[in-house]
């Protein structure tokens, strides 16, 4: 069996109002972005399968920051290690 995944991110695809969600017939509905609440709503309700919703500033942290962290640490090894000691990884944790 195949799952099918409606992965949808960022922008609104007013598509998705009409008969184009209903031949796509996805099994899960994929949401990353900053997408309107009630555009989430009416497509799961529409479809009534599950949403699974990642916040983007996880995206961001997974996704980029820590692999940055990553090849700057091989990068730079030491020096790059005092630094992130010394410096907080986000501004409004810092």
């Amino acid at each position: 069996m195949t799952t099918r995944i409606l992965a949808i991110a960022d922008e609104v695809d007013e598509g998705l109002y009409g008969d184009k969600l209903d031949r796509l017939d996805p099994h899960i509905v994929l949401s990353c972005g900053d997408l309107p609440f009630d555009y989430l709503e009416h497509i799961v309700s529409r479809l009534n399968v599950p949403l699974l919703y990642v916040p983007s500033l996880l995206l961001l942290h997974f996704g980029i920051i820590r692999r940055e962290e990553r090849y700057l640490e091989r990068k730079f090894g030491g020096d790059y290690l005092t630094y992130k000691a010394r410096v907080g990884r986000y501004v409004w944790l810092v």
